[in-house]
């Protein structure tokens, strides 16, 4: 991010460096900040797809990064973050009619759903999850929302099915990002090994080894791991006394 803030000093209205500084911020969990970068580029560039798609994932309460295959909450504070449907209907429209523009980012697909159900609009919102999910087989969180919509349509034996699938898929999923994350921290990297167990603790919030490796990280000084358990609000009263007495022992 250093690196694109020096070059945009040279090329303050380049679409692209714009663009770039966008999904980073996205990537870290700074919608905010993303969608001052993207509004500038849609003047730049007022057709440009791709910054429209991101731009309607600042609104939205989900962030879909193609490249993970799975849907990740943004780490910003939830009390915080602007959840505004109608901006993600208005700038998606076009979108998903564009089966190019699909074939490349299907997660507007997902965003698009996502807008729609929040608006009460199951019934336009199911075919197009049930498209993501054909091509995007294993997102734990669109398997989620598709259960719940099944299941607020009065279809119990499909809700069933997709809750099933969400379940599997999500600890499958979080054993993974746990086994990764445990191989970073063996090589220092504790900051990417921290995001992984906070998505880990997303699709599979009871998922003890995560648990157990933040709070070896909280008791280790890790802020960032402290930080996540507390954002998540899931933190049991055992982890909220250990993590009480590390505090006392810092003279915070």
């Amino acid at each position: 991010l250093a690196s694109i803030n020096e070059a945009m000093h040279l090329a303050p209205d380049s679409a692209n460096l714009l663009g770039l500084r966008a999904l980073i911020q996205l990537q870290s969990g700074a919608p905010s900040a993303a969608r001052q970068d993207l509004e500038r580029v849609l003047l730049i560039e007022p057709t440009d797809k791709l910054a429209r798609y991101r731009l309607a994932q600042t609104y939205s309460g989900v962030f879909t990064e193609d490249r993970f295959k799975q849907s990740i909450m943004p780490k910003e504070d939830l009390a915080k973050q602007t959840f505004m449907p109608d901006k993600v209907l208005a700038l998606t429209s076009e979108l998903t009619a564009d089966g190019n523009f699909i074939a490349a980012h299907p997660g507007v697909l997902y965003l698009r759903a996502d807008a729609l159900h929040r608006t009460g609009k199951d019934s336009l919102a199911m075919p197009l999850l049930e498209r993501y999910l054909a091509i995007n087989t294993v997102d734990v969180f669109a398997w989620r929302l598709l259960g719940v919509m099944f299941s607020e349509t009065g279809k119990p034996l499909q809700a069933s099915y997709s809750w099933h699938r969400s379940a599997e898929l999500s600890d499958g999923a979080a054993r993974s990002m746990i086994k990764k994350a445990e191989s970073l921290l063996q090589q220092g990297n504790s900051a990417t090994a921290v995001i992984l167990l906070r998505r880990a603790l997303e699709m599979s919030p009871d998922n003890l080894p995560a648990r157990q490796i933040l709070m070896q990280q909280c008791l280790a000084g890790n802020v960032a791991a402290e930080k996540v358990l507390n954002d998540l609000a899931e933190v049991s009263s055992r982890d909220a006394a250990a993590m009480g007495a590390f505090r006392r022992d810092r003279g915070h």
